[in-house]
């Protein structure tokens, strides 16, 4: 049934029913027509009852026939139960407009809730973007530290590897520097015995030279005298001595002449 029209007397209106339908367009505009018709049907019938006195009161005075007092006293009944149907509708029709105020609060109460919810989604995106970008973030840093450990393995394993060769080479080195040493002691050894064997044999000759020595000192020795100006390491003989002392101009000591 729909709205557009006058109701039935006595008619129930189902507000869920008509809405599904499509009847009943919930709009201030339809809530203003709906009280705009209560109004006019109460007063319909509060007109209505004012001219069933009026006619009434107009028989009494006229005196008119029972079969038009019985008329009208008929209208008025049907003037009175108009109005009860009349009445009835009003009650109806404010059902109806409780029940759209109520579903009017409900959609106000989901909207809202749904704008909360919506507020509440779109904080919590702005939360997980956050997160996110602190993820990747920490990501980034973990990567670069990972990559620097990394460099990090490459050099020590190069250091150790340039350490093992230069242990080798310092062995190595350590092993030359052994063999040169003996080496070294081995010719020193054999120079110290050429030259032990050599001084050996120059005191052998020594040795003779000393006895060919001792047999000509065991006669008058001479050597040659130097002359008297002479300052050299060489032998002084008696006759340099005696000439020396001449030339000081000493002709006598204690205990001889010269």
């Amino acid at each position: 049934m729909s709205m557009n029209g006058n109701i039935p007397p006595g008619t129930v209106y189902n507000l869920s029913v008509a809405q599904a339908a499509g009847d009943i367009p919930v709009t201030p505009t339809l809530l203003d027509a709906i009280t705009a018709a209560i109004t006019s049907s109460v007063n319909a019938a509060n007109s209505a009852t004012a001219a069933a006195q009026s006619a009434s009161t107009a028989s009494a005075a006229a005196n008119i026939s029972s079969a038009a007092e019985a008329q009208i006293t008929t209208q008025l009944s049907q003037v009175v139960a108009d109005m009860a149907t009349v009445q009835s509708d009003v009650v109806t029709v404010q059902n109806l407009i409780n029940q759209i105020t109520t579903i009017g609060a409900g959609l106000t109460a989901g909207i809202n809730l749904a704008q909360t919810s919506a507020a509440g989604a779109q904080t919590a995106a702005n939360n997980a973007s956050t997160y996110a970008t602190a993820a990747q973030g920490s990501a980034n840093s973990a990567a670069a530290s990972l990559a620097a450990i990394g460099s990090s393995v490459t050099n020590a394993a190069n250091s150790a590897t340039a350490a093992s060769n230069s242990a080798s080479s310092a062995a190595t080195q350590a092993t030359n520097a052994s063999n040169s040493a003996s080496a070294a002691a081995s010719s020193a050894l054999s120079v110290n015995a050429a030259n032990l064997l050599q001084k050996a044999n120059k005191l052998s000759e020594l040795a003779g030279d000393a006895v060919a020595l001792s047999n000509l000192l065991g006669a008058t020795p001479v050597a040659p005298t130097p002359a008297t100006a002479d300052n050299s390491t060489r032998i002084a003989t008696t006759a340099y001595v005696q000439a020396a002392i001449a030339g000081l101009g000493i002709t006598s000591v204690v205990g001889g002449t010269f």
